[in-house]
């Protein structure tokens, strides 16, 4: 984000937005606090698919900022709040180095085996539109096997580490991860619906 722009993904197939749309009651939280609260404007939408990644122009009134006048700088109110942001940004340090990478092993797998299976998807996109379905078909049963294999190994060890971790440190670990993965995750329309509905 910018002071007057807001780039951001919908990772929810059924969401649907339209140029120069007005978001109302538009919010962008940091630091678990609300920075910016009021209208924006849908400016630019680029589908790549399974998301959608959306640019929205913002109202510079709309911003919470903090207050930097003389009274709340000599009360501390500044170096009050900066210290609340290097306590939650020092979360991650409590986090295992063998989270981190097999976290880390996780986003760019699952990127890049994304990326991957578009460019595939593309060059399907060139054969004639009735042997289109049976040749995706044909791609992810040969593909099946070992994408599980690579994706059932990086979940194991996964689980072995979180199995580590102690009951304390739950939340800055689940907080790291939710960061770095969920957004992948969630362009899976079963995995979306499965976490936003899950009755």
């Amino acid at each position: 984000m910018t002071r007057f722009a807001a780039f951001f993904e919908l990772h929810n197939p059924s969401s649907v937005l339209r140029l120069s749309e007005t978001l109302e009651g538009f919010e962008i939280v940091f630091q678990e606090k609300v920075v910016y609260s009021g209208g924006a404007i849908v400016r630019s939408l680029v589908s790549t698919g399974l998301t959608v990644t959306c640019e929205a122009t913002l109202s510079e009134e709309s911003w919470v900022d903090l207050n930097l006048d003389s009274a709340s700088q000599q009360s501390g109110h500044l170096i009050n709040e900066f210290k609340a942001f290097m306590g939650g940004w020092q979360k991650s340090y409590k986090v295992l180095p063998e989270f981190k990478v097999v976290i880390a092993d996780m986003q760019t797998f699952l990127t890049d085996a994304r990326l991957w299976l578009e460019k595939a998807e593309v060059d399907i996109r060139n054969l004639p539109t009735a042997k289109q379905l049976d040749r995706k078909r044909e791609m992810a049963g040969q593909l099946q096997p070992t994408i599980v294999s690579a994706i059932s190994n990086l979940f194991e060890r996964f689980e072995e580490i979180s199995s580590r971790i102690d009951k304390d440190q739950v939340a800055a670990h689940h907080a790291f991860g939710k960061r770095l993965v969920q957004p992948i995750l969630m362009c899976s329309p079963f995995v979306h619906r499965t976490f936003t509905k899950p009755l």
